[in-house]
């Protein structure tokens, strides 16, 4: 059995118990390009951010209870080891991480949905982004992922050593890109990268 799923280029066939949607399916279409797995220790990082972010929302009143306490439980079953098998993408897929946020949008909510007894796939009840996305930015989510993924004393100690040696990036490049576009090149300042006493206090 198999269920139909709709975005803005089409649609896409599914296994009806796919606990990942159509944004997932498309990122494993087009990045095959290797059989690496993301790391389960940042799996697990990531469903805590999520968490996080669902308990927020519920507490500001941007997200019912009974949804919440469903996705939170999802959150809580993925940081403690289960449904990995359902994170598929590429860790080199590109665009900044958003397959990654999408992989674990998708599967939160189909998680949450087969809780409350719905169908996955049945995002009137539950929707990727409109529920467990809410508020949130790909750009925000995976950085903040990756502090509790290498430790808050690693990053910690990154920090202040670059701190350290700031001098040494006064004159290096930063060239950007944005979607293969050329974007305005920067220099790697400590100005431009490592503020004084903003990221020093995010550490505090």
């Amino acid at each position: 059995m198999s269920r139909i799923e709709k975005d803005a280029l089409g649609t896409l066939e599914l296994p009806d118990d796919c606990l990942y949607g159509i944004h997932t399916q498309r990122s494993v279409n087009h990045f095959a390009y290797s059989e690496e797995r993301l790391d389960p220790v940042f799996i697990k990082a990531f469903a805590l951010v999520k968490k996080a972010c669902v308990l927020a929302n519920e507490e500001t009143g941007f997200l019912d209870s009974d949804k919440a306490l469903v996705l939170a439980e999802s959150c809580s079953e993925i940081a403690g080891g289960k449904h990995h098998a359902w994170i598929v993408v590429n860790p080199w897929h590109g665009g900044a991480g958003k397959s990654t946020n999408m992989n674990f949008n998708e599967v939160l909510a189909n998680l949450a949905l087969k809780k409350l007894g719905f169908a996955p796939g049945s995002y009137d009840q539950i929707h990727p982004l409109h529920d467990v996305n809410r508020h949130q930015s790909t750009n925000d989510v995976y950085p903040t992922a990756l502090v509790p993924y290498f430790g808050y004393e690693t990053v910690q100690t990154w920090v202040k050593e670059a701190l350290a040696e700031k001098k040494s990036f006064k004159n290096l490049v930063l060239e950007k890109k944005y979607l293969t576009q050329d974007q305005l090149d920067t220099l790697l300042s400590p100005q431009n990268m490592l503020k004084p006493g903003f990221i020093p206090g995010d550490i505090e």
